[in-house]
């Protein structure tokens, strides 16, 4: 009976292995996209929310494909 018990729970644990790295491969970075974060602020800008704004916008400033845009450089520094 102890046999069968380990055995079952050694199964079970290669199963559950096995699932949460086939997920991992499946969730993987590749999967993210790109936030065009000007858009939002503009939005937030028009509605007067500037405080919004520029706290969103100086969020995405971190990311080298948002510090490479022009518009949303200008928008920081006019939000400032």
């Amino acid at each position: 009976m102890l046999k069968l018990f380990y055995k079952t729970s050694l199964f079970l644990l290669i199963l559950l292995s096995g699932t949460l790295l086939y997920q991992k491969n499946t969730y993987a970075y590749h999967t993210l996209v790109r936030v065009n974060p000007v858009l939002h602020t503009k939005a937030l800008t028009k509605e007067q929310h500037y405080v919004d704004a520029y706290a969103y916008l100086d969020y995405f400033m971190d990311f080298e494909y948002v510090q490479e845009n022009e518009e949303a450089q200008q928008l920081l520094k006019n939000n400032r």
